[in-house]
Order: C-alpha cells, then sequence, then structure tokens
C-alpha cells in the first residue's frame, strides 16, 4: 500500500475536519465510520472510471468451462465482483481467442434462439453470475476479467488498514465532515467541503493517465456475431 489509512485514522480527521472532536454523544464513532465507508465508495467510483484496470483489476480472472444446454453460469462467481472488465471466449485446444461483447435488449430473439451456433458471442451479467448467448458447445473456456467492490473499514488501527491512494483519502474526509456539518446545521463547513471535493474530483481527472481504460473500445461490426470465427472450428 502507497499511503496506509485506517477507519480509526479517518474518524478522527473526519471528526476534527468538522470541528467537533469533542462531541461523540452527537456523533458516535459508529456512524461517522459509516459516513467514511459511504465516501470511500464514491471515491472509488471516481478512481475506477479515471485509471480502470490498471490500478483496480482483480489478480485473479473468474474462469467458466462451458456445459452443453447451458447459457446462465454462477459457479465460482466471485463474491466481491463489482464491474467487468472484459469477457473473452477460448477454443479447448487454445487455438484462439475471441472477445464477447455485451447484448443488448434488440438482439435477444436471435440470441435466445436454440439452434443459434455453437460459439458464444455475447454477454449478459447477473446479481449472481453471467448469462453467455448464444446457445454454444461444452468445454469453451470463458475468461471474466473484473474489478473487485472496495471493501468496507472498521474503527481498527491494525486489521483494515486501505490504500489512501497518494492522498485521495482527504476526498473521504470531505464527504465524512460535511455529512457531519450537515446533520448540526453548520452550512459554512458543508460548502467549504463542497468546494474541496469539487476540487479534489477535478484534480483526479486531470491527474489520470489511463482515464476509461477499463471501458471497451468503440468498433463498428460490418460482419455480423457470427462471422469470424473459422478458426475454432
Amino acid at each position: 500500500m502507497a499511503r496506509a489509512r485506517s477507519g480509526a485514522n479517518l474518524i478522527d480527521d473526519a471528526l476534527e475536519r468538522a470541528d467537533v472532536q469533542e462531541a461523540t454523544d452527537r456523533h458516535p464513532r459508529s456512524a461517522v465510520l459509516r459516513h467514511v465507508n459511504q465516501g470511500r465508495a464514491e471515491l472509488y467510483d471516481l478512481l475506477v472510471d479515471a485509471y480502470g484496470r490498471s490500478y483496480f483489476r482483480s489478480p485473479a480472472p473468474w474462469v467458466i468451462t462451458t456445459e452443453a444446454g447451458t447459457t446462465v453460469y454462477t459457479a465460482g462467481f466471485p463474491p466481491t465482483f463489482y464491474r467487468a472488465i472484459g469477457v473473452r471466449v477460448t477454443d479447448s485446444g487454445g487455438r484462439g481467442s475471441m472477445p464477447l461483447v455485451p447484448s443488448q435488449p434488440m438482439e435477444e430473439p436471435w440470441l435466445l434462439e436454440p439452434d443459434s451456433s455453437g460459439w458464444p458471442t455475447h454477454y449478459d451479467l447477473r446479481p449472481d453470475g453471467i448469462a453467455i448467448y448464444p446457445a454454444h458447445q461444452p468445454n469453451l473456456r470463458v475468461t471474466v476479467e473484473w474489478i473487485p467492490a472496495v471493501t468496507d473499514l472498521a474503527d481498527d488501527d491494525a486489521t483494515t488498514n486501505a490504500d489512501g491512494f497518494n492522498g485521495w483519502e482527504e476526498y473521504v474526509i470531505e464527504f465524512a465532515a460535511r455529512r457531519i456539518a450537515k446533520k448540526d446545521g453548520d452550512m459554512d463547513i458543508v460548502a467549504d467541503c463542497d468546494r474541496e471535493m469539487t476540487r479534489l474530483r477535478e484534480r483526479i481527472k486531470r491527474m489520470a493517465k489511463n482515464r476509461d481504460a477499463h471501458r471497451p473500445r468503440r468498433v463498428q461490426d460490418v460482419r455480423g456475431p457470427r462471422m469470424g470465427l473459422g478458426r475454432f472450428r
């Protein structure tokens, strides 16, 4: 971790930023911790959008072996799955691979045909797994590259430290302090936190070198999804 911060650190900093260090009855640490974790989730979204796969890709992809007559796969679904980076299919002989693309509603009529191609071309994420279309043959290897969800911190100094991402935890402190100040009706601090959060959001955008790296490039398919698979057959 480049700059480890604990939940306890961030709670203390948020209370100090809101100038309520002694008001623990009105602002118990458990409540401030909720603000901290909500702020971390918002910051994580900003950083994922800005930096993408180069920072947040899971080191272990989800690998699926296809089965005959199956389109929905749930076994092995990562419990912390947040976003897909890319999905690709490889034949059993390892002769080549092909990316799958997200399915669209207008494509469902042919994707759901029982006599569709034996090779998948599309995918659709589910809350607990993934659907792979159209109907396909068994023993293909589908690899899902993914980004894990952010993990909540505890009010602890030792076991739940998190990377501050080179100072971006300041955003979490401002977020939590704003929630505290809003509850107290201190609109001056609320406004100041708003300004600082806006500044930090703009800084994240400016500093990102690989912004939107997790998003697929836009391409135009001129041959149709069932073309170009000859090398697998």
